[in-house]
């Protein structure tokens, strides 16, 4: 196998686009190795297409024929790797929004750039009009964007919108979340305190949610029940539950239906059992779990003082010893 560093620094005197192409190349080469498990030549594809909206421009005007190739081997790439795993892993399964592989999806959006020739305006670009004053000077590491909804285009992208999609999509990442899911429902109501219009664009997500649940694995299902009922515990329980009265009329093994009856079960080991009657509407009564009762074994007179006793005494306790 052909030796090649990932992570080479190349000199000051290389161009922006050669040190671009480098480690593109130099990703090529590793992810061609056979002895490689796909899941992490999968990563160096990623990596260099997560690059190329950067990228892609300056190698397009300075190394178009190598570029070109480098384009080639990862059309090459995606098209024969094996994708039997990806319905396992699939939170939607559903038309008409069919829910597409992660890495097809990336390829897909790198190939609509190339047709527009990599011409963007969403990226910031500041350097560009000082390429020339740029061209000899120190590199200096730039710090990163202090918080996303402070975007300043955020009135040409719907910032809320995506936000909130990414939030998800770590959420219900298949088989587990990157991280617990109660960091999840936390960031969620921090960005809903932050930002006046996240509350409207929860509900909508949480609407649409609903209206898709019958696609969803079940996985993510109870995710989402679990997510939704801790929110609602942080907002006093507000929702317009009568939109939702359609799943009563369903069977109750029905998605739907599943899903609220979970959601008032978590929010009333959140709260309560009378709490929950004050939220819910009276026509989802039926769907109620029943009045938890409290078993209280000490209220035995017998049973009480025969364990007293033992505790008194520091003896094992025999339970045989009070029946009989």
């Amino acid at each position: 196998m052909k030796s090649v560093s990932l992570f080479s620094r190349p000199s000051r005197e290389e161009g922006e686009s050669n040190r671009g192409g480098n480690l593109v190349r130099s990703a090529i080469v590793t992810k061609s190795c056979k002895s490689l498990v796909q899941v992490r030549s999968d990563w160096f594809i990623y990596a260099i297409l997560r690059c190329l909206p950067y990228v892609g421009r300056e190698l397009y005007e300075k190394e178009t024929d190598a570029f070109e190739n480098i384009l080639k081997q990862i059309g090459e790439y995606i098209a024969q790797r094996k994708k039997d795993y990806v319905e396992l892993l699939q939170v939607w399964n559903g038309s008409p929004h069919e829910q597409e592989e992660y890495l097809e999806c990336l390829w897909a959006q790198v190939q609509k750039l190339q047709e527009d020739d990599w011409k963007e305006t969403h990226l910031k670009r500041y350097y560009v009009a000082f390429d020339g004053a740029l061209a000899e000077a120190i590199q200096h590491n730039i710090s990163s964007a202090m918080g996303l909804l402070s975007y300043q285009k955020r009135h040409h992208i719907p910032i809320s919108y995506a936000v909130l999609e990414v939030v998800f999509s770590q959420l219900f990442r298949l088989p587990v979340p990157p991280t617990t899911p109660l960091f999840y429902g936390s960031l969620i109501i921090e960005l809903c305190k932050e930002e006046r219009t996240m509350p409207q664009v929860v509900a909508q997500a949480t609407e649409l949610l609903y209206q898709r649940i019958n696609t969803m694995q079940l996985a993510a299902i109870d995710q989402f029940v679990n997510w939704f009922s801790y929110h609602l515990s942080n907002f006093e329980y507000r929702w317009s539950w009568p939109d939702w009265s359609g799943c009563l009329k369903e069977d109750t093994l029905h998605p739907q239906q599943f899903f609220v009856r979970e959601v008032v079960e978590k929010c009333m080991r959140l709260s309560y059992y009378q709490r929950v009657l004050t939220f819910m509407p009276e026509s989802f009564h039926s769907i109620l779990p029943e009045k938890p009762e409290i078993l209280f074994d000490l209220a035995n007179g017998t049973f009480s003082s025969s364990l007293f006793r033992c505790l008194l005494l520091k003896t094992p306790f025999c339970l045989s010893c009070t029946t009989g």
